[in-house]
């Protein structure tokens, strides 16, 4: 037998723990993505409910809700993470884009979002790698689909689609219990009254729990994005210096518990927030077309977390708040059949983004140190499959028909409540990429319905 030296086996275990480390080409069948948009500015109110903030939020250059410098380079890593572990590790895809049907990328309608989508797209495709004949830097220009305004039900169901009227309704129930809960647990009401006070407004008095008119989870939540994106920009949330680091800390958890009660308080809001996401996500997975290798998708954080909590994945991320999902952070399924399966199997990922915090200058180009960095992923296992050597898509199925006959589809508990223009819906671009065909104008069957019942619900559009 021959001795290996120590480099020789440096060498190999290094080895091993790339091939461990990335998918190898052969049993790597389809990725599908789900990410959450960059670091943006706060809400247009947040000067009218937390008038201190004022100094923070005149270091921020956008408009409210636009992406920051740090948001489009978060969403830069994503695609630089992507590009590493599918073209450089692996030659899953092609390291330039081609309009083969390989890839398919869709954003929800908001600007932040098509921003965010097209940030992922330059970290992806970096210049150097498009066609020469254009610029000199060779940019590679990709499409990245949207959405139809009033009538997206696959990212934005409740903001944009049939759920806005059963969505309203619930949280204002929902808002009700809270408020009550703040009354019974006077630590939160002093936590409120402390962040308020260091605000120059009174949260509980202006909200409905002190007879005001706003709901009190909706002042919380966008204070708290205005406090957590200047944070990640790299500003003090300090309100100069009129709020403590402790109180600050103690906030975040309480506007995170109240964002899970808020939106995700029933299985019943759990399933119409996820939307058509969920079916064509399986739909996308499905799909015999081997051509069509990756399927990106990018929309608000609300849908990420109701797609975890709809397929019961634990939320664990390194270094980072409980069950919070950063900006820009991603889900990443792979779908794996190995030599003598006879089905596939799931491999998801959680990705979030470096993030530096602290004040400090940063130089621009090539040379930014958040461009350098490729992020932070663990990979994430469903409860169902815990217990299991594999994750088979037939268990990701059974959860998904499990979860319908619980609760019924997000058609079934939002068409009750919709009004007649919400009730409208056509056919989204990933249908059609995924099986082309014509589609009558008079009828259209949704396809993620269909799937597993044995009677779609026909919908006419105009």
């Amino acid at each position: 037998m021959v001795a290996l030296s120590m480099t020789g086996c440096i060498l190999v275990a290094c080895l091993l723990c790339l091939l461990a480390s990335h998918p190898t080409h052969g049993e790597l069948k389809r990725v599908v993505v789900l990410s959450r948009h960059g670091n943006r500015v706060a809400n247009e109110p947040i000067l009218d409910i937390c008038p201190n903030y004022a100094s923070t939020r005149n270091r921020f250059k956008g408009a409210a809700g636009e992406l920051t410098p740090v948001g489009l380079c978060e969403m830069y890593q994503v695609g630089k993470w992507t590009r590493e572990r599918y073209m450089v590790n692996t030659t899953f895809l092609p390291d330039h884009y081609v309009d083969d049907g390989t890839f398919f990328l869709q954003s929800e309608s908001a600007d932040r979002n098509l921003m965010s989508a097209t940030a992922f797209g330059q970290g992806l495709f970096p210049d150097g790698t498009g066609p020469p004949g254009y610029l000199p830097d060779r940019p590679q220009i990709i499409p990245i689909q949207t959405t139809t305004p009033g009538h997206d039900n696959l990212f934005n169901s409740v903001g944009d689609g049939m759920c806005g009227t059963r969505f309203g309704a619930d949280i204002a129930h929902t808002a009700a219990s809270i408020e009550n809960h703040l009354q019974a647990e006077p630590a939160f009401e002093s936590v409120l009254n402390e962040v308020g006070q260091a605000c120059g407004y009174d949260l509980v008095a202006n909200s409905r729990a002190g007879e005001g008119t706003k709901l009190l989870p909706d002042l919380v939540k966008t204070l708290d994005d205005a406090f957590l994106f200047a944070e990640d920009e790299g500003y003090p949330a300090d309100l100069d210096g009129r709020l403590e680091q402790s109180v600050l800390e103690k906030y975040h958890t309480i506007a995170f518990d109240y964002l899970m009660g808020w939106f995700f308080e029933t299985p019943a809001q759990i399933s119409y927030i996820s939307g058509q996401f969920p079916g064509k996500l399986l739909a996308a997975l499905q799909t015999e077309d081997d051509s069509k290798k990756f399927m990106y998708f990018l929309a608000h954080r609300e849908l990420l977390y109701a797609v975890l909590k709809f397929f019961d994945y634990p939320i664990a991320l390194t270094g980072v708040r409980k069950g919070y999902l950063p900006t820009a952070s991603t889900i990443v399924w792979e779908l794996h059949k190995d030599e003598g399966d006879t089905e596939p199997h799931i491999k998801t990922f959680i990705w979030w983004p470096t993030q530096e915090r602290g004040e400090k200058e940063r130089s621009t180009g090539k040379d930014n140190p958040l461009l350098m960095q490729t992020g932070h992923d663990v990979e994430a296992t469903p409860n169902a499959c815990k217990d299991m050597t594999k994750c088979h898509l037939s268990t990701i199925l059974e959860v998904f028909k499990s979860r319908l006959a619980k609760t019924g589809s997000y058609k079934e508990l939002c068409a009750p409540h919709a009004a007649v223009n919400e009730l409208v819906e056509k056919p989204s671009p990933i249908d059609l990429w995924l099986q082309p065909r014509e589609v009558s104008h008079k009828l259209f069957i949704d396809e993620d319905y269909a799937l597993h019942k044995q009677a779609a619900e026909q919908i006419i559009y105009n």
